[in-house]
């Protein structure tokens, strides 16, 4: 009788122990390396972006991939939590079809899809994902008049000031620019817009304006708003005034500076902070 207990006794500590290491070893699997803004990122991200990176034709060790991971997650974190901006299924389809559409890198894309092995899910989510975030938030940024609102009012005051006195000395000014259309495009390639605002320039518009007469619209690009002023027939040398956009890095960089990234392999966080070197991402890591 004592034998039968005993045995019983045995079996449910071998019982409880395999149940104990079965918990511990799914616990250890599903256990974060580290964190951004309390956002967990696993083992199997750091998988997935190395299997992207690779398609690339980069060899990254493990403490670069998660620096790259960290880079992605940042601007995440600025597109949805500080602009307030939403990304819905939708998006991320017409995303996809976007990128198969303009991609002038077919081979490198056609890895990127052999990798994730036809799983939609996890290709959208781990590489479509980032790449709409990050286009978001950049466009927003550079193309938004409330982020960019002293740079465009003061381009709204000097579009008024030329536009009423289309004859004014402006070289001494600032903010005053000469282009030459024709020099430009020379420089460029052909097959790419070689300078933004000369695209958004309607032709008739250009050819009916009388010398030193002003284009009625405000042009932009990333670098800042455009007012120019025609000063030849053929449209292709214009002055005016150029006003620079806000700063990018400047801005973005006091957006995530009470992010908080951690580590929680130590042996990681320090091959992770010695690859940091002087980046801004060092600074956040805790």
């Amino acid at each position: 009788m004592r034998g039968k207990e005993d045995n019983k006794k045995r079996l449910n500590r071998t019982v409880f122990i395999y149940i104990t290491i079965l918990l511990l070893f799914n616990s250890c699997g599903k256990s974060p390396i580290a964190k951004v803004d309390g956002l967990p990122i696993y083992s199997e991200d750091i998988k997935d972006e190395k299997g992207i990176q690779n398609a690339y034709g980069a060899n990254y060790s493990d403490e670069e991939i998660l620096l790259l991971i960290f880079q992605k997650k940042l601007r995440e974190y600025v597109a949805l939590n500080k602009l307030g901006l939403k990304i819905t299924p939708k998006m991320l389809e017409k995303e996809k079809e976007r990128i198969d559409k303009e991609t002038k890198a077919p081979e490198i894309l056609r890895r990127v899809k052999e990798y994730f092995q036809g799983n939609e899910k996890h290709y959208l989510k781990k590489y479509i994902y980032p790449v709409l975030a990050s286009r978001l938030l950049e466009k927003t940024f550079y193309f938004d008049t409330t982020i960019q609102r002293e740079a465009y009012t003061s381009a709204q005051e000097k579009f008024k000031e030329l536009k009423e006195n289309p004859d004014m000395k402006i070289k001494d000014d600032s903010l005053y620019i000469s282009l030459d259309l024709e020099e430009m495009r020379n420089k460029y390639d052909k097959k790419f817009p070689f300078f933004l605002p000369f695209y958004q320039m309607d032709t008739l518009t250009l050819k009916s304006l009388p010398i030193k007469g002003i284009y009625p619209e405000i042009l932009e690009d990333k670098l800042g708003y455009y007012i120019l002023r025609k000063l030849d027939k053929k449209a292709k040398k214009f002055d005016g005034f150029f006003i620079r956009k806000r700063d990018f890095n400047k801005w973005y960089k006091g957006n995530i500076k009470d992010v908080k990234i951690e580590i929680f392999e130590p042996e990681m966080k320090k091959k992770v902070l010695l690859r940091a070197g002087n980046s801004y991402i060092k600074k956040l890591i805790i």
